[in-house]
């Protein structure tokens, strides 16, 4: 008996809430798949937000009703937001995998492969800063004050905000910043350069992390963001952002 519960499906939370095929009861089977447990933590809070928008609305439905003309007509429905079209039909290719794998729709029940997101509009994505513009920042924002040391580690060490803001002292002992980046999970190991080692040195630096907020504790990514985009308004430059400063970075690099 105890063998035969080890080896029992783990029970989906809010099961008996959920009725079989309905697409609620998919997308709670798509949160205790690998295919969503594997992925990064900030990858899975994206997932969730458009998946659980779509429950509100669609949840009782069953998966089934979801054939080819009705996704297409979402599609067309968020012709304003494509990239957010995108993402939900990527995430309706995995909740259809599930429910094949489930058997709650037949094998050969593919509606997602016959429908378009909506093409986005040509677009360069985040400001990348000018030459100018960087030359402003830090003419608004001197060595020694914390926006100037995001700015630098944002900059000089080429990494995302993701992992910026979550720094610690050991991560640049030696002259190099040596990290996991927490998205790809790529090793990168790059110089502490001149410009970024005087960062560093004027500070202020947090007692467990590099960047810490007022507390004492780390940036939420929504608080990271707005001590960036404070600054940047700060020096003029409301079109700038910090995604943009790993956009200069490669500029320089090339």
């Amino acid at each position: 008996e105890y063998a035969a519960c080890l080896e029992a499906e783990k029970p989906i939370i809010g099961a008996e809430r959920i009725s079989r095929g309905s697409v609620s009861d998919v997308i709670a089977r798509y949160y205790a798949d690998t295919s969503f447990q594997d992925l990064a933590p900030a990858t899975q809070d994206v997932y969730r937000g458009v998946l659980e928008r779509f429950r509100a609305t669609f949840g009782d439905d069953p998966i089934t009703r979801f054939d080819a003309g009705r996704i297409q007509r979402l599609m067309n429905g968020m012709r304003s937001k494509p990239h957010a079209a995108a993402r939900l039909r990527k995430l309706l290719i995995q909740l259809f995998i599930i429910a094949r794998r489930e058997r709650i729709v037949s094998s050969t029940f593919d509606p997602v492969r016959d429908t378009r997101a909506p093409k986005p509009s040509e677009s360069e994505g985040y400001h990348r800063w000018t030459e100018d513009e960087l030359s402003a920042f830090e003419a608004t924002h001197p060595l020694g004050t914390k926006p100037r040391l995001a700015f630098a580690l944002l900059l000089y060490g080429a990494q995302r905000s993701a992992d910026v803001r979550l720094l610690t002292h050991r991560v640049i002992e030696g002259g190099r910043i040596s990290i996991n980046q927490s998205k790809t999970k790529t090793s990168v190991d790059v110089p502490v350069v001149e410009p970024l080692r005087q960062a560093l040195e004027a500070g202020p630096l947090g007692t467990k992390l590099l960047l810490e907020n007022r507390a004492g504790e780390p940036f939420t990514a929504k608080g990271f963001y707005n001590l960036i985009k404070r600054s940047c308004i700060k020096a003029g430059l409301p079109h700038c952002s910090g995604h943009g400063l790993r956009k200069s970075a490669a500029r320089r690099l090339r």
